[in-house]
This record gives C-alpha cells, sequence and structure tokens, in this order.
C-alpha cells in the first residue's frame, strides 16, 4: 500500500515524465508516503475500534483491558505526534520562504551602474547556458520602442525607471538594462529609500537549489519522527 502511495506523484502530476526527475519524485513521493502512514494508523485505529464494538472481533475481558489500553495510548501518541507535525512544517514552511541571495545598495550611484549594464539573463536546467548576448549596436538598429501612447521614443527612454518616495517624489532615476535582475526591493520613506536590494535570477536559482536540500533535510525529520512514535507506541503498549 505504501509503495502505491509512493508512486501516486506520477498520476497526480499530470506528467509522466516526472519520473526521470528524481529530485521531485522523491521529494513528492515520499509526502505521498507520509501521508499513506498517517492514513494506514487511522484506518487500523477506526477498523480495529468497529470489528470490535460489534463483536465481529470478540475479545475476553482480559483482551479488552488490553486493547483499551492500547486504544489510549495510540489517542495519545497520535494528538502529540500531530502538535510537532505541525510545528515543524511551520518552521519548513519559513525556511523555504525566506528570501536568498540579493545585493544591497547603499548609494543610487552604485545601484544605477548596477542595474544598467547590459548583462543577459542566464537559463538554468540540466546544465548552466547563459543566454548569447546579442551586440548593442545590432540592437539599436532593429529595436523600435514605444510609449503607452503609441509613440516611437528611443531605447534609453523604454529603460527609464523611477524610485519614488513615500509622498510619490522621484527621489532617483535609472535605466534598467540589466536583464539578470529578478527584483528590486526598498522602503520608501519621506525623503530617501535606501537600502534597495536586488536579486537576480542566479539568486532565485541559488534558492531553488536551496530549497530542494531543505525539503530533504525535513522530509528525513518527519520520516524519523514517524519511526519514533511508532517505536514508542510498540515499545510502551500493553502486551
Amino acid at each position: 500500500l505504501l509503495l502505491i502511495f509512493f508512486t501516486l506523484p506520477l498520476l497526480t502530476t499530470g506528467n509522466s515524465m516526472v519520473a526521470l526527475k528524481g529530485e521531485s519524485w522523491l521529494l513528492t513521493g515520499s509526502v505521498f508516503v507520509l501521508i499513506g502512514i498517517a492514513v494506514l494508523a487511522c484506518a487500523s485505529f477506526f477498523l480495529s475500534k468497529l470489528l470490535i464494538t460489534r463483536n465481529i472481533y470478540p475479545l475476553s475481558q482480559e483482551e479488552l483491558e488490553i486493547y483499551r489500553e492500547r486504544q489510549s495510548r495510540k489517542k495519545v501518541i497520535a494528538i502529540i505526534t500531530t502538535a510537532a507535525f505541525i510545528i515543524i512544517f511551520f518552521v519548513h514552511f519559513a525556511l523555504t520562504e525566506i528570501p536568498h541571495g540579493g545585493t544591497m545598495f547603499y548609494d543610487y550611484e552604485s545601484f544605477g551602474e548596477y542595474m544598467a549594464k547590459n548583462e543577459k539573463r542566464r537559463q538554468y536546467g540540466s546544465y548552466y547556458s547563459p543566454i548569447v548576448s546579442v551586440p548593442t549596436e545590432i540592437e539599436e538598429v532593429t529595436s523600435v520602442y514605444y510609449d503607452r501612447y503609441g509613440n516611437e521614443i528611443t531605447r534609453e527612454e523604454a529603460h527609464k525607471q523611477h524610485i519614488m518616495d513615500l509622498d510619490g517624489n522621484v527621489v532617483y532615476e535609472y535605466y534598467d538594462f540589466n536583464e539578470n535582475v529578478s527584483s528590486i526591493s526598498y522602503s520608501p520613506r519621506e525623503d530617501d529609500c535606501l537600502p534597495i536590494t536586488v536579486r537576480t535570477y542566479d539568486d532565485l536559482e541559488e534558492q531553488r537549489v536551496r530549497n530542494i536540500f531543505i525539503h530533504l533535510i525535513f522530509v528525513v525529520v518527519y520520516l524519523a519522527m514517524l519511526f519514533v512514535s511508532f517505536f514508542i507506541y510498540f515499545r510502551k503498549r500493553p502486551k
């Protein structure tokens, strides 16, 4: 049954090629195994209770006392394990949501120089493959830019961006030629917006790889918690 749960990602993703992606299948398959263990444990708990209460599976008085004590221990261990799972899950979720990498700029000039670089966005996959840069001279000749009203404008005007303070005043103008930049963030104030944090697609790729390792670590933690819970129960249950 657990093997069936482990193979469920092949059915739920809608893409059979996921089997070739080891990191994806191992992670999702392990999560489904955890769900399967929880489902089977709950089914065993309620099924045995149903069979005994309806006298389909009769017990002697001594066996009934042992059964009731076992059920009580199962409830306590299940409640503690569930609470621990919830706490650890929120820690797991919080760690994966923390932004990774990024460059902080404490002056507008260095920020503007970085954003004005003609750096192309890199592609990541099974291998590292940077996009071939197109010469600026060709781009200027072949590219035509328009504003929102349909009027033709220059390349510099098309790439001009603004940093605004809390009152909506422009405190700095820059050109966003750097295509490898994924996002910029800052906290607008009345007269200043520094520091400014710039994250690139390289940072996003590093975060993706880091999150894979975080997922793997927490999957091991979840499995270890289940193992400890079952070990404690089978060790402490009345014989």
